[in-house]
């Protein structure tokens, strides 16, 4: 078991940036998150401007390794006094109904995510709630009892690489119960290696959509959050329909493409602001 500590930004907000929707594989405990990244299995709790984690290692990651790659992962560098300032700074008329937007979430930040895990989450979460798409990673996860890391005597699982997936047979793939997502994954699964996803990796915003979109099922919405949510494009705006439900309630005068964009690269990082604020309004 490895202790780390990160120091993060005085408003960052380790629930608010877990429980927004851009995650799938971290659990809420009795006052701290356990979930599983490449580095391993983490529980973490904050305390004031730091995260503490107990880190169980996957193979091949040092305590220094460890550090830096959750410190990438859960953006700890992020300047949220610069990105609110610029946002509020831009809303024009609707600089009230921002300043709630924010205030409601103050803290959320984006993570960075791995890129196949990305692209396997969101196409899983079609017509699905966030359970079931968790459940579903889980289980694939689980199909690989290679990848398996006790933590605090429970079982975890590392998500899987390209040559794993391609190794899986048609009935292991059955048995995710995937329904019409099934094709969608079969068609990743058989594209996605490893010098593809370094393609998407490397380029810009416009071509990485353009190449996520050549995956079967991987349309604006998906291939906008995979950009935002692990290629830290920041300009995306995926639009699902809690967005297009604000827009209908607040701004129904405003195109959601056009308006995100006066944002620059911080409308992706509003665009959860916004999700989780519609989500959690009382209708």
């Amino acid at each position: 078991m490895t202790e780390i500590v990160l120091h993060v930004h005085g408003k960052y907000d380790l629930d608010a940036t877990l429980d927004c929707g851009q995650t799938f594989r971290w659990i809420k405990k009795e006052g701290f998150w356990r979930g599983v990244t490449d580095a391993g299995v983490c529980d973490v709790r904050q305390k004031g401007a730091r995260l503490f984690f107990e880190v169980t290692p996957a193979p091949g990651f040092t305590e220094n390794a460890a550090k830096a790659y959750l410190k990438k992962y859960f953006n700890t560098a992020v300047d949220l006094d610069e990105a609110f300032s610029a946002i509020i700074g831009k809303s024009g008329k609707y600089r009230g109904l921002f300043r709630r937007i924010i205030d409601r979430s103050s803290g959320l930040v984006l993570l960075r995510q791995e890129l196949l895990e990305t692209m396997t989450a969101f196409l899983f979460s079609q017509q699905s709630a966030i359970p079931l798409i968790s459940k579903r990673i889980a289980r694939l996860c689980a199909l690989f009892p290679e990848n398996g890391i006790m933590h605090k005597g429970e079982k975890q699982y590392l998500f899987p690489k390209p040559e794993d997936l391609k190794s899986l047979s048609g009935k292991q793939i059955k048995g995710l119960n995937l329904g019409f997502r099934e094709r969608y994954f079969m068609d990743l699964i058989r594209n996605a290696d490893d010098a593809m996803l370094d393609k998407i990796r490397s380029a810009g915003r416009a071509g990485a959509g353009e190449m996520l979109k050549s995956f079967s099922g991987i349309g604006d919405k998906i291939a906008e959050c995979v950009c935002l949510f692990s290629l830290s494009h920041g300009e995306a705006f995926p639009a699902d329909v809690w967005i297009k439900r604000f827009y209908a309630r607040y701004l129904s005068s405003e195109d959601p493409g056009k308006f995100s964009r006066r944002f620059g690269k911080y409308a992706g990082l509003l665009q959860e602001y916004i999700y989780r604020f519609i989500r959690n309004e009382k209708n």
